[in-house]
């Protein structure tokens, strides 16, 4: 496994997941797992580190792809598993069950073609009968990567629904964009654009995590290029195609999925999310700023469109842009900056992401309203 992957399953999500059908192998001895066709990559190795790391069973993988497509299960079984030089005319569910050689060893069956899991279906369900009634203490136990909709009788069933949460993502991500070049706001709304946009699927969160910055303030146009790229099509909107999955305690629909159906506003809604999470603390903090910086300019009074304020501190940007229009001694650099930053907290208040070129400009200069104010974030005082 490269370093990603490692990561990955190393979460406190995918790494239970692992735990589960570990746990599963050493005590049932049968265990099948379902993902959907668009699966975490790497499962068969992590499950393998993880029985060396336990150090019960000694699992090894069989990628049945890899074999002639007419071969059957217990051939391939009998070559993977059986001693160099151990002839079997007609090996079966019976015999690996049974075989001495084969205790408390695990195989890990992965890669069934679709056209032929009817004969593993068949051998499978066998195997979980002969291992039952198996009269070696702990005999060869199978863990099978299955179609998501079988059902196999004998074998505990582990479905990869709800295993990730947003926590596993945001430290995924975090740890994706760590040596990314960005000021301290940017790299926050950075990694939460991408937790949000990605939510369950680590393949996504990658790809956006090497996108540009203008990518990731406005990622609609390359989510919906991704969606020729990597095959999507207008009919995938199950758990099956993997479009759909519990993430976060609610059913997320897969952004590459909602790009397909050019379902814009849902995909600005995730983009707000994180907007408002970053953006919003931040600009209230500048809004503490400003205040405190030209307190002895300002006013509470009613002023036209804007209610008389019962302490100066709970003037909003619409307010205190308007009057800074009118003082002289406010520069316009920075009475500019202040109606960017009202139309900032406009827009998150309308549910509305921040554009592109907006939060641009202001990151290039909100910093000059600190010079005189120091930097020290108003809600971190005590």
């Amino acid at each position: 496994m490269d370093d990603s992957s490692r990561l990955w399953w190393s979460l406190p999500g995918p790494d239970r997941f692992v735990e589960q059908v570990h746990a599963s192998l050493c005590s049932e001895g049968c265990a099948a797992i379902r993902f959907p066709k668009r699966r975490p990559r790497d499962f068969a190795p992590a499950l393998k580190e993880t029985a060396g790391r336990h150090e019960a069973i000694d699992v090894k993988i069989i990628d049945v792809s890899s074999f002639n497509r007419p071969d059957l299960p217990s051939h391939i079984l009998g070559r993977a598993m059986l001693p160099t030089g151990k002839t079997v005319m007609s090996p079966n569910a019976r015999l690996f069950a049974n075989d001495p050689g084969l205790e408390d060893r695990a195989v890990l069956i992965t890669g069934i073609p679709d056209d032929v899991f009817e004969t593993w279906d068949i051998f499978l369900r066998s195997f979980a009968r002969e291992r039952k009634n198996s009269s070696l203490e702990v005999p060869l136990a199978i863990a099978a990567e299955i179609p998501p909709d079988a059902e196999i009788p004998g074998f505990q069933h582990f479905r990869w629904h709800g295993v990730v949460d947003r926590l596993d993502m945001a430290f995924f991500v975090s740890n994706l964009m760590r040596n990314r070049p960005a000021a301290p706001l940017r790299a926050d709304l950075f990694e939460r654009t991408v937790v949000e946009i990605a939510g369950f699927d680590r393949d996504l969160a990658e790809r956006l995590a090497k996108a540009d910055d203008n990518v990731l303030l406005a990622p609609y146009d390359h989510l919906h290029a991704l969606v020729s790229e990597l095959g999507w099509t207008n009919g995938e909107t199950s758990w099956r195609d993997g479009a759909e999955n519990d993430w976060d305690g609610w059913r997320f629909t897969h952004s590459l999925a909602l790009a397909a159906t050019e379902d814009r506003t849902a995909i600005e809604r995730r983009i707000w999310r994180a907007h408002v999470a970053t953006l919003f603390p931040w600009l209230d903090d500048l809004r503490l700023v400003a205040i405190r910086k030209w307190q002895d300019l300002l006013t509470t009074e009613e002023d036209g469109d804007f209610r008389r304020a019962n302490d100066i501190e709970d003037l909003e940007f619409a307010a205190i842009s308007m009057q800074a229009k009118r003082i002289e001694a406010i520069p316009k650099p920075m009475v500019d900056l202040l109606f960017d930053l009202r139309n900032m907290r406009n827009a998150l208040g309308h549910r509305q992401p921040v554009s592109c070129d907006l939060v641009l400009r202001v990151a290039s200069t909100y910093r000059s309203l600190l010079d005189d104010a120091g930097t020290k974030r108003p809600s971190s005082a005590t």
